[in-house]
C-alpha cells in the first residue's frame, strides 16, 4: 500500500510539472502547428510558406510588373502586390528576371501570395512548382530531376558522385532496386 501511494504521488507531481511547463511556455514552444488563415497570412502576420500557398491556392494566371525587394521577388498588379514563393532557387542570383519587366505568372494564388508554376518574362519561362502542387526543385525521388543549383552554403550536387561505384544501399552495380 505504501508503494502504491508513493507511485501515485510521483505520477501526480510529474503531471503537474508537465502541465505547468506547457501553460508557462505556450503552444509555440512545443511545435504546435499554426494554420494559414483565409487571407493567406499566418496568425500574427507571418508570411506563409510556399507549400501552404500551393496547397490552398487556386490555379490562376496573373500579369504584372516584377519587383525585387528585401531579397524577394514580387509581382505588382495594379493595387495588388503578390509575393512569389520561388523556393531555394528564387534566392539565387542567376534567375532570368529583371526588376521592372512585365511578367505573366501561372501558379497557385492564395491571398496575396503565389506559388508559381511558370513565370514568363523577357522571352524566357522559368518553372518552380508542378501542377500536382509539388516543388520542381525537390526532384522526384532518388534525386531525379532535382535542382542541380547549390543552395546558399550547400555543396553542389554532382550526379556522378558515388552512383557508378555503388548502387542502392551499397549493392554492387547492376543489382537493381526492386529485388522482391
Amino acid at each position: 500500500m505504501k508503494h502504491r501511494s508513493a507511485v501515485l504521488i510521483s505520477l501526480t507531481a510529474t503531471l503537474l510539472i508537465i502541465a505547468g511547463s506547457v501553460l508557462w511556455a505556450g503552444p509555440d514552444a512545443f511545435g504546435a502547428a499554426r494554420s494559414v488563415q483565409a487571407g493567406g497570412e499566418r496568425p500574427g502576420g507571418e508570411r506563409p510558406v510556399g507549400r501552404d500557398v500551393a496547397r490552398l491556392g487556386a490555379v490562376e494566371t496573373v500579369q504584372g510588373t516584377l519587383r525585387y525587394a528585401d531579397e524577394e521577388w514580387l509581382l505588382e498588379c495594379g493595387e495588388t502586390v503578390y509575393d512569389l514563393h520561388l523556393g531555394p532557387l528564387g534566392h539565387e542570383g542567376n534567375l532570368p528576371f529583371r526588376a521592372g519587366a512585365q511578367a505573366s505568372v501561372t501558379g497557385f494564388v492564395h491571398g496575396e501570395h503565389i506559388a508559381p508554376i511558370v513565370v514568363a518574362s523577357g522571352g524566357t519561362e522559368s518553372r518552380f512548382w508542378n501542377e500536382d502542387r509539388t516543388p520542381s526543385w525537390a526532384g522526384q525521388g532518388d534525386r531525379r530531376n532535382a535542382a542541380t543549383e547549390p543552395r546558399s552554403g550547400a555543396r553542389a550536387l554532382d550526379p556522378r558522385a558515388g552512383v557508378a561505384e555503388r548502387g542502392y544501399r551499397n549493392d554492387p552495380p547492376g543489382a537493381g532496386r526492386n529485388r522482391n
